[in-house]
């Protein structure tokens, strides 16, 4: 059985950097798939360069982002101790001011900045309830839904076996293969009744059961050292297989942005890269204060994606400006690093700042 309770770990720290270092890779994702024809969509445009192929697998590794998110949750709250109080009473209401917080700054941005219009606080609850204020915002909403629903894993995960994490990756995958095989046999003409749903399909609920699992994996040598070889062959077949559905199915649609078979099997690319990062704090040694960086810059990642799209679109002249120097890729990956270091730091400043606010409200009064 996979333990469900965080063993120590020898020679280690017991947090876990390559969470972090996770987290960070993730961040940088997210700005990638937002960057359009500059960055995730640039084999578009390259579809006769002898680069295609890299610029198209680059993209779709960027598919990742979001399942990272979702598994480095998993390992980190699934098998926590946690009240209902705690939970409800605590996490929840915090992560919603997170979110209002974040909404109000997106909502405030694009009356004043992007779109100039008058400022509704109607329009701003309608938004708030029924959408959301901006392109990356959606995560945030799912993600309240996997909060919701955390004392139902956490009994799951309580009973699972490796051989039930297998299901899972069997049932998920063919979830996402099911489209692709009726768009190439019946011309989409045919599909599966719709209420064969399989709840392994939903994402807050998989991902986080994988990262779970292969957290709990990592922390066993003898499995550790086993699982290498099929997780690697399994996130190389993902990729490979994710690169000819899209290349199929644009040429098919004779539109090189159509981006629907994009994730069919991105699930087995995150695991590996999962694996892998964990792989690596097993066998590098991270210094005390590179754990620290990495451990401060990872805990920027909510309030990173709540204006994430601030930071990309301010930035964005100066990958204007580097386009007519350098090739169009390097200037967006430059343009990006730029709104993510800026992202970081400013978060970084707002915690700060925040910490000193609650210290001086709390302070013993003379």
């Amino acid at each position: 059985m996979m333990p469900a309770s965080t063993r120590p770990r020898s020679g280690m720290s017991t947090r876990r950097t390559y969470l972090d270092l996770l987290k960070l890779l993730a961040m940088f994702y997210v700005l990638f798939l937002h960057s359009g024809e500059a960055g995730v969509l640039f084999y578009a445009d390259a579809t006769g360069s002898p680069l295609f192929s890299f610029y198209l697998a680059f993209a779709l590794l960027s598919r990742i982002a979001i399942p990272l998110f979702y598994m480095i949750s998993g390992a980190l709250l699934l098998g926590r101790e946690e009240s209902l109080r705690s939970l409800y009473g605590r996490r929840v209401p915090k992560y919603l001011l997170w979110l209002l917080i974040g909404s109000v700054c997106n909502y405030l941005y694009t009356c004043l900045r992007l779109n100039p219009q008058p400022l509704s606080l109607e329009l701003f609850l309608k938004i708030l309830y029924s959408s959301n204020h901006a392109i990356s915002l959606w995560f945030v909403y799912q993600y309240l839904a996997y909060l919701l629903m955390l004392p139902l894993l956490r009994a799951m995960v309580r009973g699972m076996k490796l051989r039930d994490y297998l299901l899972v990756c069997v049932f998920f995958g063919l979830s996402r293969l099911r489209p692709v095989m009726e768009y190439f046999l019946f011309d989409n003409q045919l599909h599966l009744e719709g209420n064969i749903y399989l709840f392994t399909n939903i994402t807050y609920i998989t991902f986080p059961l994988f990262g779970f699992g292969l957290s709990r994996l990592l922390e066993q040598e003898e499995l550790r050292k086993k699982a290498a070889l099929p997780i690697t062959l399994a996130g190389i077949l993902g990729l490979a297989a994710n690169m000819c559905l899209t290349v199929l199915r644009c040429r098919n649609g004779n539109n090189w942005q159509d981006q629907s078979y994009t994730d069919v099997l991105t699930y087995l690319m995150s695991i590996a890269v999962f694996y892998w990062a964990g792989r690596l704090e097993f066998s590098v040694p991270f210094s005390p204060r590179a754990r620290r960086i990495l451990a401060s810059v990872s805990g920027t990642s909510l309030g990173f994606l709540m204006l994430e799209q601030i930071y990309r679109k301010e930035t964005r002249p100066l990958y204007l400006a580097l386009k007519p120097f350098i090739r169009t890729l390097p200037a967006c990956l430059v343009w990006l690093s730029v709104a993510l270091v800026l992202g970081i730091l400013v978060t970084l400043a707002a915690q700060k700042l925040s910490r000193l606010v609650l210290s001086l409200l709390h302070s013993p009064k003379e």
